[in-house]
């Protein structure tokens, strides 16, 4: 076996290690050029394979109910996908497909096997002008009963999502602004489905902010040691269940849900990261029945935290498949935010238990479940039977969107007005609406949180 020299050995090693530097160039570049890559660490972008990161997405429609597929403005939308140059101009479209039932594309975000999970929110009060053909007011269905839910509220949710190759054809397809590019080789989008219904259950057009959110087994966010989880519960009438869909910062396996009767569960998030007071939680019903979910609790054990959620159908207990998305001092997504904020609308005071904020001044919001990124104290007012003024100050940005769910018992359902600047140029005033099965104004609770991608690049 002949013997190598010294400087035949290194001028080997170099050019290996020339190489490989040169292959990893090659494929941080791809990342940002090339979708495929972006799909699935680059074997062969067909888009089946593991994201290698989180991905995530956010819209608003302020349009009740477009003639034809919308894009939402800029100031309306953000997403992951504004981070691959390949993708740099595509935007989420926005279909009606019936009334009150909308479907929603996000460019370059598909996750294999509908993983992720996705949460609505109904804007309330009536859309600004939208294009040709729209109706900025909201629809009526035929039922026109008289009752109180016929003027309440709508209350959004999601149906279902799925990962779907791009297409200009067909309603509920990708239709983006891209061109040429948005046919790019393995791109995979994410479609969700929502509909918007009545307390009463019957569908009717709305105005809604709309939340999709994934991060692979393994991946931890930047911020920490904040918690971060979420859970899909496809089968909603097993006893036990570990479901597949879903993420937890303690790792695979962490994540259990409980069927403690009809229509109520308890979620077990394992690990040392839960074992604290504070959070926030944002639930929502998934598909096609009228029920609708809200968190009910929470309790801190030794090793875990328990969420209990439940769910009805009008004022009636059912079992129903649901997500449900946990944070605690920390944006929606799990990369963190430009800026964010939390709070919960229900108050103690001097010691004495869980009611709702006061009538007339506003007051702190609890600080056990109040986050705010720029140091400042948000603020709860609550203005009538199921109304309540909120104020996120230091934290506006655009684009950015706003989450509520109701809080306390299941049946109530609780919607956001328009959000508008507050007293300083930062600050985020909302203003959310509780009513309970029947379309009545209640004083519910409600977690509420806010995200802003301002200066966000991942």
């Amino acid at each position: 076996m002949p013997r190598l020299s010294r400087a035949t050995v290194t001028s080997a090693v170099l050019a290996v290690l020339a190489l490989i530097t040169a292959v990893t160039l090659v494929t941080l570049a791809a990342v940002r050029d090339d979708p495929a890559v972006y799909a699935a660490g680059g074997s062969g972008g067909d888009g089946s394979g593991e994201p290698i990161g989180p991905r995530w997405g956010f819209l608003r429609s302020d349009v009740v109910s477009p003639a034809a597929p919308l894009e939402p403005p800029d100031s309306a939308a953000a997403g992951s996908w504004q981070v691959i140059d390949a993708l740099a101009e595509a935007r989420p479209v926005i279909s009606r497909m019936a009334v009150g039932r909308y479907s929603v594309v996000f460019p370059g975000l598909g996750v294999s096997q509908r993983r992720g999970v996705a949460l609505a929110t109904a804007i309330g009060g009536p859309g600004p002008a939208g294009p040709a053909g729209t109706d900025p007011k909201p629809a009526t269905t035929g039922d026109a009963t008289g009752d109180a839910g016929a003027a309440a509220p709508a209350h959004c949710h999601v149906v279902d999502w799925e990962a779907v190759r791009p297409s200009p054809d067909g309603p509920g397809d990708a239709v983006t602004a891209g061109g040429p590019r948005s046919g790019a080789s393995g791109r995979l989008d994410e479609r969700v489905d929502l509909a918007c219904r009545r307390p009463t259950g019957q569908f009717v057009d709305s105005r809604f902010s709309l939340l999709f959110t994934y991060a692979p087994e393994g991946y931890r966010p930047p911020a920490g040691d904040a918690p971060y989880a979420y859970v899909r519960l496809d089968r909603a009438d097993h006893s036990d269940s570990r479901p597949r869909d879903a993420y937890s910062v303690s790792g695979p396996g962490t994540v259990a849900v409980h069927r403690l009767g009809t229509g109520r569960y308890a979620v077990d998030l394992v690990g040392a990261e839960f074992v604290r007071p504070g959070n926030n939680l944002q639930v929502n019903a998934a598909g096609d029945s009228a029920a609708g979910c809200n968190a009910l609790g929470r309790e801190v054990r030794a090793d875990r935290q328990s969420v209990l959620v439940g769910c009805a159908e009008g004022t009636t207990p059912a079992d129903t498949p649901f997500v449900l998305l946990y944070t605690d001092r920390d944006a929606l997504v799990p990369t963190g935010a430009g800026t964010f904020a939390q709070l919960f609308t229900g108050v103690v005071r001097d010691g004495g238990p869980l009611e709702p904020a006061p009538l007339g001044d506003a007051v702190d919001a609890w600080a056990r479940y109040s986050a705010n990124s720029a140091g400042s104290v948000n603020t709860v007012r609550r203005t009538g039977v199921g109304v309540y003024e909120v104020v996120l100050p230091g934290v506006a940005g655009t684009p950015d969107h706003l989450s509520v769910t109701a809080y306390g018992e299941p049946t109530a359902r609780c919607s956001v007005d328009d959000r508008a600047a507050g007293s300083g140029e930062r600050d985020v005033t909302a203003t959310v609406r509780c009513v309970d099965g029947s379309g009545r104004p209640v004083d519910s609770h409600a977690s509420v949180a806010y995200l802003s991608a301002a200066g966000l690049t991942g």
